[in-house]
């Protein structure tokens, strides 16, 4: 569960390694603005339970999860 979580929440992977895929099924600006947006946006939000997930699975919190997603949009 830990590394799908942390997979799951860090939008420069799902940029780089789900974006055009799922560019088959769904609008390139969706997927932007609404699935890794929301990503990023969220983040703040569960990056406590991200490490908590961490600390039980691996003893110990490496992930630089907060770090790594830097483009976080706030909307108007």
């Amino acid at each position: 569960m830990n590394v799908f979580l942390q997979f799951a929440f860090n939008a420069d992977k799902l940029r780089t390694h789900c974006r055009d895929a799922l560019c088959e099924f769904y609008d390139y600006q969706y997927l932007d603005d609404r699935v890794i947006g929301a990503v990023e946006r969220n983040l703040p939000n569960v990056i406590e339970i991200l490490k908590h997930v961490e600390r039980c699975a691996t003893g110990k919190i490496t992930s630089t999860l907060g770090l790594t997603s830097t483009t976080v949009r706030v909307d108007d």
